[in-house]
């Protein structure tokens, strides 16, 4: 029971804390992220029944697999980026760009997220790349990682900001006690008002899925605080 204490606090270890104990070094690392993490996938057997299940990748291995995966297309001279990295040459990325990372990170310098730098879209790229690899997916040229991570991540960054924008502009009106200037959320027909003047329904299922949770939650959040706790959906006093 003693020997299995220490097994299970590193199980709990964050990636962040792992690296930070093996110094960033690229190769263990890599055996941690697509070796060690994959075989304790693999003991929760049930995720696998319908699934394919993944293939842990060791570096040694990885460094073996120096087919050029651009030759399934049957394509010819391709940009460099327009070609895809066999998982040798994914392995060597991941490697390098961590390196070149943790350099970054000791001269205190602020490793953000830039599609345009390419120390960060490599290492995406290689991650991306050798994950697809371990479970069966196809993998992806640079300019393909790069087109779906730079539309992918503005969109929900200023999406995300947008709607949290509109909650509290909504949720202002709450606070100033004009709950019937609120207005409706498209596609849902739902107003704040609503969430908080409704009667209980007959079916709480039906009602829970028929109402935006987040706007009610919101609005029972609100009206806790401005002193009004019964003024809300019925049914969501008794959540």
């Amino acid at each position: 029971a003693a020997a299995a204490a220490p097994a299970a606090e590193a199980k709990r270890k964050s990636t962040r804390a792992c690296a930070e104990e093996i110094g960033y070094d690229g190769v263990a690392l890599f055996n941690k992220l697509f070796h060690d993490d994959m075989r304790m996938l693999l003991t929760l057997d049930k995720l696998w029944v319908k699934h394919r299940a993944p293939i842990p990748l060791t570096h040694a291995q990885a460094l073996t697999l120096a087919a050029a995966a651009a030759a399934e297309g049957g394509q010819g001279p391709l940009l460099p980026d327009q070609r895809v990295w066999s998982i040798a040459e994914c392995a060597d990325k991941f490697t390098a760009s961590v390196q070149a990372l943790r350099a970054r990170m000791l001269k205190g310098e602020v490793c953000a997220w830039d599609k345009d730098d390419d120390t960060a879209m490599d290492f995406v790229c290689a991650t991306s790349n050798l994950r697809s690899h371990i479970f069966g997916i196809a993998l992806k040229t640079r300019f393909d990682a790069k087109s779906m991570a730079g539309n992918i991540i503005p969109a929900i960054a200023t999406t995300n900001a947008a709607i949290a924008g509109l909650i509290v502009m909504e949720g202002l009106k709450l606070l100033r006690g004009n709950p019937t200037a609120c207005r409706s959320v498209r596609g849902t027909g739902v107003s704040l008002a609503q969430c908080c003047r409704a009667q209980p329904s007959a079916h709480p299922r039906r009602a829970a899925a028929a109402k935006p949770k987040v706007l009610c939650v919101l609005a029972r959040a609100l009206h806790h605080a401005h002193g009004q706790p019964g003024y809300y959906h019925g049914w969501d006093a008794g959540r």
